[in-house]
């Protein structure tokens, strides 16, 4: 925690996929580094630390005054975490890692019983979006939260103000479309799970959205985040930690870029706000080295905006350096408004060259080649700055010589040799002392060591990580010590020095506890709705279906009528009101339907107000019971004492094993929804008859703050006629929920191959859910499905059309699949599973 009196003290923190980033970030200036193990990590395709490289960093981090967090955010399989986690982390927690970063529930369990004295930080892909969720982290081994990249600073210093835990919150890097943790479009449409750290990045690829005249877009893309103007706002929301995105990049650029933000972090402790401004240099040299499209404060001031889109370019778009100002056939004449240098990379449209030659700002230059739509006036692009590039690596990474280039811990020696004495070696600074006897000092024969000699080889520190600042010698008599014998001497103090200092990091694990029979699911499971067996050996299938309108609601009525078996009706919170959900629950009371309230995907300070304002209508609801989907709805209702008689989780609260399950049931869930990523053998690890399985469905495969409606500048909410109707006189200054309900529209999304993905906004809380392409369905798989013995199976209608809710609701009850069967689905990861 920053316990200075400065407001502005905080920690830069810097990514580090490859051992030299790590020393390129040190040297540029952070204060602390993340990085991935051979294990475990969201980055699984970066460079990575083996065992004795991460040993090395965290030794060298710790002797220089820096601290380095190592990744454990990927969700674990039982497995994992009885065979792997506790001997994958124990050498790391011995020497002194400073954090772990997790994002699984059960594996943060798990590391605080196991490793009791190394902090936890919970990560981005907790989805921590509130205070409420955020609290339940008090009194535990977590330290800090690392905060959605979509929250904005009045929701981040509530966290801090509510929890007093550090804040770590993303400065500079790429941002997710999709709120971090909840995407599972990757894991779905090609195998690779981002929850495995193997995300294929979906979401950098073009789409079509016909009905809003987009064709060939990257709708999904979001610009890179750059918050250099808004350092000061941010720093005073209470964000300790500055963390920069990129275990994947190179070292020139986290180097450059940790420099500019430990330029304006100084500053700012220096000089306070008043005088703070950013330079367009500094902005410019961001950019040459990677930028999407430009910049975007992202979402600490605004919740959603085209601006923070890069709609024509995914990757990076280099800078303007010039223009075409004549074309003769093959001759290409440009007039550049910044220098370029010989190698440069260059693009024009559709065409990429290197620069033949040095050319000046304001120069012109003639380039002879074919290229292709050449017209004048076109810009000229680049994309690679070779001789920037190498003097960043230069500045902060190699030597002249093409040695790493270290910080060094400044030391002192003092020398005492005395003839027929041992020799007598000190090494100290201001926290650290080590004491050497060495051998006896012989008489000299003939030239007897001078004070300089000694010195001179005492001063031989390179290639390490010191450096020699006073040395004190005192000689009595004339003395001989060979040179070997004086540089063994000095290496030996030198290692011994380093081990004492890295000693005061080191911990001792008491006991090596057993991994795995704590978590025995031997609980009693608290809902007693259990599957029976039938006479004829086959089990109940009890059926819960979920509904998002009153279409679908009205086939629903009209299947029970006829004699479909519900064990639960979910209705979906909201896409109804609150009296709409009234009416619903007495007029289900004559039919016996079990009622529960699916509650929103995502709950931010817009939820929990309006949940503020009608909590007393909420309570008087009196529903079965609830679906969450989020912790921070949950600890809302159990904080505010409103009756939930059932709690069921749904699959984006990972029961994804068993550390996982016992948590969550600790906690308060009664029911859990499986995870879409498990598949069937996995499945079968669990005591299954406290969890629902989906069998039907479009799968949710993103959520996100972001609107696609708002990126074409055809938002609904603040649409002009919208607009006329809040300002009339009278008007209310909110829309009313019915009207927000009202505007909630399905859009469809079209990738290259033709897929089709549905998305539906959420105005009445400002998010966006886009479905999976096609339907999952296990339907042709009931018998495999029923041996599992789930506690119960649901059907979940979203996009689907009123005859296509009617016709599934009659193939259920009939038991006749084959018109299902015919369609197009999937049937999701249920037999193949995610690496």
């Amino acid at each position: 925690m920053c316990t200075s009196n400065n407001k502005y003290n905080c920690e830069i923190l810097a990514p580090a996929g490859t051992y030299e980033t790590m020393i390129a970030a040190f040297n540029a200036g952070a204060d602390a580094v993340y990085v991935g193990g051979a294990m475990f990590g969201a980055r699984a395709f970066a460079g990575n630390f083996n065992e004795e490289e991460l040993i090395n960093a965290i030794n060298y981090a710790h002797l220089i005054g820096k601290k380095l967090y190592l990744t454990v955010n990927t969700l674990l399989k039982d497995e994992e975490i009885d065979n792997s986690l506790y001997n994958y982390i124990k050498p790391y927690y011995e020497i002194g890692l400073d954090a772990v970063i997790v994002q699984d529930l059960g594996v943060m369990q798990y590391i605080s019983n196991k490793f009791p004295n190394l902090p936890i930080h919970c990560s981005t892909q907790m989805t921590i979006t509130g205070a409420n969720y955020a609290k339940m982290f008090k009194n535990t081994n977590v330290t800090r939260i690392v905060t959605p990249r979509e929250l904005n600073i009045h929701e981040i210093r509530k966290i801090y103000d509510e929890t007093n835990l550090e804040i770590e919150s993303f400065v500079h890097g790429a941002l997710c479309y999709c709120y971090s943790g909840q995407c599972l479009l990757s894991s779905m449409i090609g195998g690779r799970s981002g929850n495995r750290g193997r995300c294929a990045q979906p979401c950098r690829l073009p789409y079509n959205v016909n009905e809003l005249g987009i064709k060939d877009k990257y709708i999904l893309s979001p610009k890179d985040l750059c918050t250099l103007e808004i350092l000061p706002d941010i720093l005073d929301a209470h964000v300790y930690s500055l963390k920069i995105e990129g275990r994947m990049k190179k070292p020139e650029y986290v180097a450059s870029v940790v420099s500019i933000y430990r330029k304006y972090v100084d500053k700012l402790i220096k000089y306070g706000r008043n005088n703070y401004k950013v330079s367009e240099e500094d902005i410019e040299l961001l950019k040459e080295i990677y930028n999407r499209g430009g910049f975007t404060e992202g979402f600490y001031k605004k919740h959603n905006d085209k601006s923070i889109m890069s709609i024509d370019r995914p990757n990076h778009n280099g800078v303007l350096v010039g223009e075409v100002v004549n074309v003769n056939k093959n001759v290409i004449t440009f007039r550049v408004s910044k220098s370029i240098i010989k190698g440069d990379v260059l693009e024009l449209g559709e065409n990429e060259f290197y620069a033949p030659y040095d050319v000046n700002k304001g120069a012109t230059f003639e380039y002879k080649g074919k290229f292709r739509s050449v017209n004048k006036g076109m810009r000229l692009i680049r994309t690679r700055n070779d001789s920037l590039i190498n003097s960043i690596l230069k500045q902060y990474l190699y030597n002249d010589k093409g040695e790493y280039i270290y910080i060094n811990k400044i030391v002192n020696i003092d020398v005492f040799a005395n003839v027929g004495k041992n020799i007598v070696v000190k090494v100290w600074d201001k926290d650290c002392l080590v004491e050497y006897v060495g051998p006896i000092v012989d008489a000299a024969v003939n030239k007897p060591l001078s004070i300089g000699d000694i010195e001179k080889q005492m001063r031989k520190t390179g290639g390490t990580e010191f450096v020699v600042n006073k040395v004190q010698v005192d000689i009595y008599g004339d003395i001989f010590i060979p040179v070997g014998t004086l540089n063994e001497i000095r290496r030996e103090c030198l290692n011994e020095f380093k081990q004492k200092c890295l000693s005061k990091y080191h911990r001792m694990l008491l006991s090596e506890n057993k991994t795995d029979e704590e978590y025995s699911e031997s609980y009693e499971c608290i809902n007693k709705n259990e599957l029976s067996d039938n006479e004829d050996g086959s089990y109940n299938r009890k059926i819960t279906i979920l509904v998002s309108n009153y279409e679908q609601l009205e086939e629903v009525f009209k299947e029970v009528s006829m004699g479909l078996q519900i064990e639960r009706l979910y209705i979906e919170y909201a896409n109804f009101t609150l009296e709409d959900i009234r009416n619903i629950i007495d007029s289900c009371k004559n039919k016996c339907l079990n009622i529960f309230l699916a509650m929103p995907y995502i709950v931010r300070d817009k939820a929990i107000a309006e949940f503020e304002r009608d909590i007393e209508i909420i309570k008087n609801l009196e529903p079965n019971g609830y679906l969450f989907r989020n912790l921070e709805n949950y600890y809302f209702f159990k904080n505010n004492n409103i009756s939930m008689k059932t709690v069921i989780f749904d699959s984006n609260i990972y029961a994804y094993n068993k550390y996982d399950v016992e948590f969550l049931k600790k906690i308060g869930a009664n029911i859990l929804t499986v995870s879409y990523e498990l598949n069937s053998k996995e499945l079968k690890g669990f005591n299954l008859n406290d969890k629902e399985l989906c069998i039907y469905g479009h799968i949710p495969v993103m959520f996100s703050a972001g609107c696609i409606h708002k990126t074409a500048g055809k938002c609904k909410m603040y649409s002009n006629d919208k607009k006329n109707e809040l300002n009339k006189e009278n008007s209310s200054a909110k829309m009313s929920i019915k009207h927000l309900i009202d505007m909630r529209s399905v859009i469809e999304l079209e990738d290259r191959k033709n897929n089709i993905f549905k998305g539906m906004n959420i105005c009445r809380y400002c998010y966006n859910i886009i479905y999976n392409c096609v339907p999952l369905s296990l339907l042709n798989l009931l018998n495999d499905v029923s041996n599992l013995k789930f506690n119960s199976y649901r059907i979940s209608f979203t996009v689907e059309s009123k005859e296509q809710t009617r016709n599934i609701l009659k193939c259920i009850n009939e038991n006749d699949y084959s018109i299902l069967l015919a369609s197009n689905y999937t049937k999701g990861h249920f037999k193949r599973g995610v690496d």
